[in-house]
């Protein structure tokens, strides 16, 4: 049986949207994925690939890798929908699996609100989700990352 602290690797098998993909000179510890729900336009999860239900069991590298996937995700949905605001939210109550949701908030949200995650839903065709994912994979890769690239 497997600790919560032990690495298994992970696919979600619920998605419908491809992957970002993680193009760099180095390994990406995590996924990124645009959400199927776009009430607010450029949602993101970044997904651990390894299987650890919370941050406290990574290592110090590996907690920085995801950050700076989360970081990169959040310039890149910069890049393309010019929100105001983007929140990272890390929770994992409903699925016990360590991922990020950036959210972004744009100039018609309410900044007074609660962030819902919930908000719509908003479900573009399978055309508009696969322009979303490629328009983000052209501005993550144009992102430079990491100390070195920097």
């Amino acid at each position: 049986m497997q600790g919560h602290g032990e690495a298994r690797s992970y696919r979600d098998p619920t998605s419908r949207t491809p992957s970002l993909g993680a193009y760099s000179r180095y390994p990406h510890p995590s996924q990124v994925r645009l959400a199927r729900n776009q009430a607010h336009a450029g949602y993101c999860l970044v997904i651990l690939r390894e299987h650890v239900t919370d941050m406290g069991h990574l290592t110090t590298d590996q907690l920085r890798g995801f950050w700076d996937d989360a970081e990169r995700a959040g310039r890149a949905i910069d890049s393309v929908y010019s929100p105001r605001k983007i929140d990272y939210l890390v929770m994992g109550h409903r699925m016990p699996h360590l991922h990020a949701h950036v959210f972004p908030q744009h100039s018609h949200d309410d900044p007074k609100r609660d962030v819902d995650i919930a908000d719509g839903p908003v479900l573009p065709s399978a055309d508009d989700l696969r322009g979303g994912v490629h328009a983000l994979r052209r501005a993550w890769s144009a992102i430079a990352t990491g100390p070195a690239e920097r």
